[in-house]
Formats: C-alpha cells, structure tokens, sequence
C-alpha cells in the first residue's frame, strides 16, 4: 500500500500544471464630476498673469515658466491646485502655438488630466491632446486614429457629466434688501444665495456644453468626408448605440 500510494504521488506529481485563468481588466468608466474650490487668491492672480508675461514669448520664457511651475507645485496643498499649475502651462504653450510646443503641451497635459477633477479643464486638455495629433508627422490616417483617441475620452467623460443639448437659460438674481438680522433680510439673504447658486450651475452647465461642442467640432474637422467612418471607433468606446448616433448626428456637417 505505501508502495502504491508512493507511486500515485509521483504520478500526480508529473501532471501538467493547469493554468489559471487571466483576469480581464477594463478600464474604469469615468465618474461625473463636480467642479472642485476656487484656487487660492494669490494661486489664481499668479496663474491668470502667465498668459500675458509667457505667451508667444521666447523659448528661455518658456522655460522660466516650466521652473516656476514647479516650484508652484510644490508648495500647492491639494492635487486641485497642482492640477491647475500644469494646466496652465500646457494652455500657454498650446495659445503659443501646438505646432511649435505639441511636446509641452503633452506632457503638461498629461500632467495635469492625472489630477484634476475639474471637467472643463479635462475637457480642454483633451482637445489640446487631439490637435497636437493633429498637427504630428505621419500619414493622415494615423494622425486622425490618434487625435480620435483623445477625442473620443474627452467626449465620453462630458457625456457622463449627463449635458442638456443645448445651453440652459441663466437665472436671474434679483434685488433684496438684506440689511440687518431680522427673519426677513435672513430669508431675503438665503433667497439671494440659492439664486446665485442656481445662476451659477446654469453658467457651469453651459460651459461645459461649449466645451463639447469643441470637441465634436474637432471631430467634424477629421471626419467631415465621411462621418460613418467614426462609428466604429466610438463604438469601441461610448456605453451605447444611442450615444454613438447621437455623436454622429453632431458630427455631420451644418447645411
């Protein structure tokens, strides 16, 4: 019995190893987003001034720029904040010309779609990343596969952002008397507060409309030949069938 029990271990033992099955890993679909704080004042003025003291100037002002920046992020106290720093590089280089910059423009984009959380500016930096596609080296056919790409993740994260067609009207905020304390200018005070909450969700809202349209206009820019020939590679990416022909729809040309 040892004997044969000790034989049927070693035969088991000389059994091929039966592979475990590999894991499918699909990307995570994008979240909708809400847009994150005001940066801090001094953050904000700094950013706002690159435009003007950076952009179309020479390449040594570009790179004061890039050093500046990261010093910035570094004293940054959130990801919100590091995110805004090389947003604003890559949207400097891109005005200065993506032709000249595309190499800025991506790596600054791409820094700063790993941290940010604001859906504008996602949806700019994807729009950067489709025109330096656009504008690289090589055949028309890989430089529109590529810019579409791009294209493809910006459109789809704005289509999570669940977008009226078109651009909702702006509330009106009116006029209250909020002097003192009493129940009367209180309510007129939170009266006067979710009116211009509401005002500006309408203004985000339309913003973010714009910004799609953007996008689809780039796509009609690659594929106003033939719009159908984008089905396939938004299949690959849109949740839907219903999605998909509604971007075709936008695509085609205005008559």
């Amino acid at each position: 019995m040892r004997h044969g029990t000790a034989m049927l271990v070693l035969f088991v033992g000389l059994l091929p190893a039966v592979a475990a099955p590999v894991p499918v890993v699909k990307a995570k679909p994008p979240v909708k987003l809400d847009r994150p704080p005001e940066a801090p004042e001094e953050l904000r003025k700094e950013l706002t001034g690159w435009d003007e003291k950076y952009r179309l100037k020479s390449e040594e002002k570009f790179v004061e720029m890039e050093k500046r920046a990261e010093e910035l992020v570094k004293e940054c106290e959130s990801d919100h904040d590091r995110a805004r720093v090389w947003y604003a590089v890559a949207h400097v280089a891109a005005q200065s010309g993506v032709g000249i910059h595309a190499d800025r423009v991506r790596k600054y984009a791409e820094r700063c779609l790993k941290l940010s959380r604001d859906p504008l500016d996602r949806g700019r930096m994807y729009s950067y990343l489709a025109s330096c596609e656009e504008v690289a080296k090589g055949p028309f056919a890989d430089r529109r596969k590529n810019a579409t790409a791009w294209l493809l993740k910006g459109y789809h994260e704005l289509l999570v952002q669940e977008l009226p067609d078109a651009k909702p009207e702006l509330p009106g905020v009116g006029k209250f008397r909020i002097d003192g304390e009493g129940p009367e200018a209180q309510q007129a005070r939170a009266k006067q507060a979710a009116q211009i909450a509401a005002r500006e969700q309408a203004v985000g809202v339309g913003d973010q409309i714009f910004r799609r349209d953007v996008l689809v206009m780039q796509f009609r820019n690659l594929y106003d030949q033939d719009p159908d020939q984008l089905r396939k590679p938004a299949e690959a990416v849109l949740p839907t069938r219903e999605d998909v022909d509604t971007l075709l729809k936008r695509v085609q040309p205005k008559k």
